[in-house]
Parts: structure tokens; sequence; C-alpha cells
């Protein structure tokens, strides 16, 4: 077992470790929906993902949580820029994803219009959430999640 500033990784959880952390050098568009309970470590290993420089790759790395998306989108706060800079960063670590799906009819479409707008464009998503993927599927915003890896996350 090893510590990572706040994120400890473990034998259960190095695979899934590495692959956040490597995300940026993906060939390809990497949709993974990892999902786990609270105090499971998503959110820090969210945040050891923003921190880690990748010195290899150009691509732009944009971390949103979902509630401050709604809050600010609720008090007309979101501007076009953090918009744009969400829907077309190289790679989106969108957390607290169950937010869209508990919100009422403009957030759920919000939700459902990012995730949109990014596989649209072929863009590498990380989503992290405390409920698993298959509870999203029947919504519109889980319809946009169709392609995500599922990956549960091991509390360490």
């Amino acid at each position: 077992m090893s510590i990572t500033s706040e994120f400890i990784v473990t034998d259960e959880n190095r695979e899934l470790y590495d692959r956040v952390i490597k995300v940026t050098q993906a060939e390809s568009p990497v949709r993974l929906f990892i999902y786990g309970p609270a105090s499971s470590g998503k959110t820090s290993l969210v945040h050891e993902r923003g921190r880690e420089r990748d010195l290899l790759s150009d691509k732009t790395v944009a971390f949103c949580h979902a509630l401050e998306l709604v809050s600010m989108f609720n008090l007309g706060e979101v501007g076009e820029a953090f918009l744009e800079r969400a829907g077309s960063a190289d790679v989106l670590l969108l957390d607290g994803f169950e937010a869209f799906a508990d919100g009422d009819a403009v957030t759920r479409e919000l939700g459902a219009l990012l995730l949109a707008e990014r596989n649209r464009k072929q863009l590498s998503t990380l989503v992290f959430s405390r409920r698993p993927l298959d509870e999203f599927s029947s919504d519109a915003v889980g319809a946009q999640l169709e392609g995500y890896e599922a990956c549960e996350i091991a509390p360490a």
C-alpha cells in the first residue's frame, strides 16, 4: 500500500488509480464511470488526478463538481466560457454526478447536454458517483452514459 497525498492506493484500487492518472496518455477517448460509497476516495482520486502533471501530454484536464455546476446554473452564473471549457477539455473529471439525476428537469437536461457534447466530440470523460451506473440507465442523463465502463472504487 502507498499513500499519494490524500488518496491511499491499495491492491484493490491500484489498477483503477493507474488508469485515472494515465488518462491523458490514452490514444482514444476514455469513458469511465467510477462509483463507490461516501468516503471511498472518489473525490480524493479526482484531486490527485488534477494535481498530477503529465509532461508527456498536451491534453487539457478540467475538473467540475456537478453540485457546483448546478448551483452556478441555477444562479445564472454559468458562463459560456465555463461551459466551453467543460465541454471541450480533452479530459473532464466530473465529480458528484448523482446531482444531475437527482435534480429537476432542467438540471437533468444540463447533465445530459454536457455528456452529449463530450460524446459528440469524442472526448475523455471520467464520471464519479456514489451510485452505480445501472441506477441511471432509465433517464435522459443515463442514456448519455451508454458505452461508459463502470468501475467500483474500493474503500481504503
